[in-house]
């Protein structure tokens, strides 16, 4: 579901974030004057003009950090360590673009572009900061007679953002408040395992994960890193290298031409921005002078780390440039204009807004440089964008407002003379006919030169190597087989620096670890195609004539077995205790099923049925429900054509799990087949953080703990899933620390178990608004021993709450008897005062339901024999509006999304001492602009204060 302005997606990894915050600016307001208070951070690159373009580029790696006391404003930010040298030249390319542009006279005549152009340090805290300044204007004072909320003069209508997940989802997510496009790109992916390093951890920490990499049995290995961690790693494990590996890699190394001296990794594979020419731009590289690059810090650093000197007066201990630096000799990232790539990037999105400003300023003889307005304004028009650039490249944006994604797929080969270059062995465009966007130019060849498949003869087949069985314990490698088949997780990935999609775990973007196979394959001969894996059965179902589908986690843990790749693996099973909150959620989708099926002007003489899977919380069980969604359970199935299309059993739609993991997993695999789902996920990247998973050893659960104790941090950002916070509030508890403000994601901050821990009074977060769901609670308590038995999840569920053994189905147990009064029962299946998740289930069943009769029903009947595919499902979606029946509304925004509406939930002491959840605030997406967000009553913050 649509998160809040207020919330960010959490990283697509299986680490969850404790997060402490602090802010670095603030706006005082008085009656007439608005005061900024921090000092402006000074761009890098800059230039007056008209109108501003922003621009922000991790240039450097490193941001020096410093106690603070918090009785004084804190020092300015710099960035340190090595310079970039192709984020220079990315940087650049917006300076040459900007200049291109000012001197056409049918492209904004008579306007000057100006830019402001901010080095992120690739941290989040300064990525934050410029975000800030981008919106506030660098004015110090500033005066509105209404209130501090309008922008300062100087505010940017729009930037290029920064090619680093990390920092760009930040600014992304804040700057997405007032409107201000901005555009980058990444891709985050969930697995089975994975190890996260960061450049500045400890070296111990580098080694450990490069250990785990040599004595693993994995051959695949999945490095979603930045460039910065990618080349610690490579050479830490250049020392020993590990046994052959084959590599795939993500866009920010996988096209790094100084990693090609690293032999280790021929056969590596990734998607990377198609090579590109821009006529002028080498030698507005070139046309750099000494004196020229004194007016810019980051030039003078660039031109004092190429040469080794001086520039007059800037550096300490070096000689002075004498003037026979030679800028056109050197060889280095900044001058190498060969594999352009990002850079293309950025001068794209440089002429995309340039573009959007003339179509909000410009008619067909003039530009108005006093035209006033706002950042939406040229967020809308980016969306009209049509155009190509003086190199040839197209730009502009699809019906959904996203540009066209354009990718290589490429594949690191060995020349004749043993070194690596850049092969391009395929592409991916999205603008082409579905199933032609992705196609295979050139054979891959894989780790120790392997190319896996040969064709016959004939050259009209093709035959497989030997059959190898395969595991779904390897979630990553069900994922890649997609990645490398269709392109899956580039999909929405945006064609040049305008806008974002996804990011990986945490500032470091974690390398994982994976052994990449495919357990359920489609074997295709002219006629015929087989499923090779046994389906997960669902854990509750009924037949119908649709079939909606539905994933919970309702464990938190999986089995694993070593496998031998000989024999089929393993059905995976889900273990540990069960979480009866969510068994309720799973319930309540089909108890709307029920009474659907009940109604007669809802799919008349149409009976839905449904599949509900328990994810177990992981990964690899959700992916092979997801695939088990698109082909359905049939194990044969023919088709004249080819083995593409979907199995008759495949679902139309699904409700989807309520955990960020899991559900992201789901929603990119489905996306490929139309499939609607839903689901709701929260996270931030922010100063410094600390993660932890449940199965980590508990060893990591205990410094994690200590880290929150000791520190002097006083508010504390948790975002973490209901299991992980349980153990860490667990661990809390035996040596409480200082209080603290906790600020809280959706998935605890409404857990009514939770409320023991009086040491988290105070806590706050947005969570979705309470409801009742009239005949739920009945259809609940509506089960008896025999209808338990029917499903083994209710099977578990009265095992478990009454502690007995139905017949022959648990060992060890006392038999139930009969007397066990499941009324008197108090747990969170019972409990249905804080349906929240529950009613979202309710609602989008119904939304589902809806679709359906959309696609097959006309005002008399409905056509049960009626074939459809799950995209004009996901079409009918969006013209949903009703009102459910405890009276909330269904509907969707423009954009195909869910209305957001959420309460702003605080935890405040009861008269008698124990917390209870609070609501003191609402935001409501389909307000008015501005009337969104509202409280209604005071906020009790840590230690009581009203005020902080």
């Amino acid at each position: 579901m649509t998160t809040p302005p207020e919330s960010e997606v959490t990283p697509t990894g299986q680490h969850y974030k404790l997060i402490t915050v602090l802010s670095r600016t603030a706006c005082k307001a008085d009656p007439v004057s608005c005061r900024l208070w921090a000092e402006p951070q000074l761009p890098g690159l800059s230039m007056n003009g008209d109108f501003i373009i922003g621009g922000i580029f991790s240039i450097h790696f490193y941001i020096n950090s410093e106690q603070n006391s918090y009785t004084r404003q804190p020092l300015q930010p710099q960035c340190s360590g090595s310079m970039n040298f192709r984020e220079l030249r990315i940087a650049r390319a917006v300076e040459f673009a900007i200049h291109e542009i000012n001197n056409r006279t049918d492209l904004l005549p008579g306007i000057t572009l100006g830019y402001q152009i901010h080095d992120s340090c690739a941290a989040v805290p300064m990525a934050v900061k410029v975000a800030f300044q981008f919106v506030n204007g660098m004015e110090p004072f500033y005066n509105d007679t209404d209130s501090c909320s309008k922008s300062a003069a100087a505010a940017v209508p729009a930037l290029v953002g920064d090619s680093v997940s990390t920092t760009s989802m930040s600014m992304a997510r804040l700057l997405g408040l007032f409107g201000i496009p901005q555009a980058a790109q990444e891709e985050g992916i969930c697995v089975e395992y994975s190890e996260s390093y960061y450049r500045t951890e400890p070296r111990s920490k580098l080694k450990r994960v490069a250990n785990v990499i040599r004595r693993s049995t994995a051959r695949v290995i999945v490095a979603f890193l930045q460039s910065g961690e990618m080349r610690f790693l490579l050479e830490e494990l250049v020392k020993q290298p590990p046994p052959p590996l084959q590599w795939i890699g993500s866009e920010t190394w996988i096209i790094e031409p100084e990693f090609l001296r690293f032999n280790m990794c021929a056969g590596a594979i990734g998607f990377g921005v198609p090579r590109s020419v821009i006529p002028g731009l080498r030698e507005f590289l070139l046309d750099l002078s000494p004196e020229q690059a004194l007016k810019s810090p980051l030039l003078t650093e660039f031109w004092e780390s190429s040469f080794s000197c001086s520039l007059k007066g800037s550096s300490e201990g070096a000689r002075e440039c004498d003037g026979s630096e030679d800028i056109r000799a050197l060889q280095n990232p900044y001058t190498d204009t060969s594999q352009l790539r990002f850079t293309i990037m950025s001068y794209k999105a440089t002429y995309a807004i340039a573009h959007a400003i003339h179509g909000v300023i410009c008619n067909d003889t003039q530009c108005d440089k006093s035209a006033k307005f706002t950042p939406w304004q040229i967020l809308d028009q980016l969306k009209r964008v049509n155009i190509t650039t003086k190199n040839g490249f197209q730009v502009s944006f699809d019906s959904s407002g996203d540009p066209e994604a354009v990718y290589e797929l490429i594949n690191w080969q060995i020349k004749k003379d043993g070194g690596l270059y850049f092969v391009t062995v395929g592409h991916y465009d999205a603008s082409k006919p579905r199933g032609q966007e992705f196609s295979v130019s050139r054979a891959i060849s894989w780790m120790g030169g392997q190319t896996e498949f040969w064709p016959n003869s004939q050259r009209n087949s093709c035959l497989p190597k030997p059959v190898e069985f395969l595991s779904w314990d390897d979630a990553l490698s069900i994922i890649l087989t997609v990645f490398s088949i269709s392109g899956a997780f580039i999909a929405r990935a945006e064609d040049y620096g305008a806008m974002q999609l996804t990011s990986s775990s945490m500032t470091l973007v974690s390398a994982l670890l994976v052994v990449g196979l495919s357990p359920a394959a489609c074997k295709a001969d002219p006629v015929s195609c087989r499923l090779w894996a046994e389906p997960q059965m669902p854990g509750l179902s009924m037949n119908g004539d649709f079939i909606i589908g539905g994933i919970f986690s309702i464990h938190f843990y999986i089995n694993s077995e070593q496998n031998s790749y000989t024999r089929q693996p393993l059905q995976p099973q889900c273990s540990g205790s069960m979480n009866f909150r969510q068994l309720r959620f799973a319930r309540a989708m089909e108890f709307a099923i029920h009474e659907i099926n009940n109604r007669t002007d809802l799919l008349p003489g149409i009976t839905l049925g449904y599949q509900i899977h328990d994810s177990c919380a992981a990964v690899s069980m959700a992916v092979k429900v997801a695939f088990q969604f698109a082909n359905g359970m049939e194990p044969f199935y023919n088709d004249t054509d080819s083995c593409s299309k979907s199995a008759a059993a495949a679902v139309p739609a699904l409700v989807g799990d309520s955990v960020s993991t899991t559900s992201m997993s789901m929603a990119r695999l489905l996306g490929l087949f139309g499939i609607p789902q839903a689901a709701q996920e929260e996270g931030i990247c922010v100063e410094y953080s600390e993660s932890y998973y449940r199965t980590q050893p508990r060893s990591k659960l205990e410094r994690v703990a200590n880290v929150i104790r000791r520190s002097t941090a006083r508010v504390i950002v948790a975002f973490l899933a209901a299991g992980e916070m349980r153990f860490l509030m667990d661990e809390l508890a035996k040596q409480p620390p200082s209080p603290l403000q906790w600020i809280g994601s959706e998935t605890w901050i409404i857990e009514p178990e939770f409320l023991r821990f009086n040491m988290c009074a105070g806590a706050i977060g947005f969570g979705i608004p309470r409801s009742v769901i009239p005949g739920l609670r009945e259809f609940l308590l509506d089960l008896s021993p025999a209808q338990a038995l029917e499903s083994p999840l209710l099977t578990e569920f009265w095992e478990s709450s009454f502690s007995c053994r139905l017949k022959g189905s648990s060992e060890g147990a006392r038999e139930c008897d009969g007397s066990e009064d499941i009324r008197a029962l108090q747990n969170p299946y019972t409990d249905t005062s804080q349906l929240r998740v529950t009613n979202l289930v309710y609602k989008a069943t119904y939304a589902i339901a809806h679709a359906i009769h959309g696609v097959i029903c006309n005002d008399t009947q409905c056509d049960k024999s009626a074939k459809f595919t799950p995209w004009q499902i996901l079409d009918k979606l969006k013209t949903v509006n009703i009102t459910t029946k405890n009276g909330f509304q269904v509907s969707f925004d423009f954009s195909g999304d869910p209305v957001a509406v959420y309460d702003l939930i605080n935890w405040q002491f009861k008269k008698g001492g124990g917390l209870d959840f609070v609501t003191v605030g609402q935001y409501d997406s389909s307000r008015p602009r501005g009337q969104k967000f509202s409280m209604n009553r005071a906020i009790s913050w840590v230690g009581g204060q009203t005020e902080v």
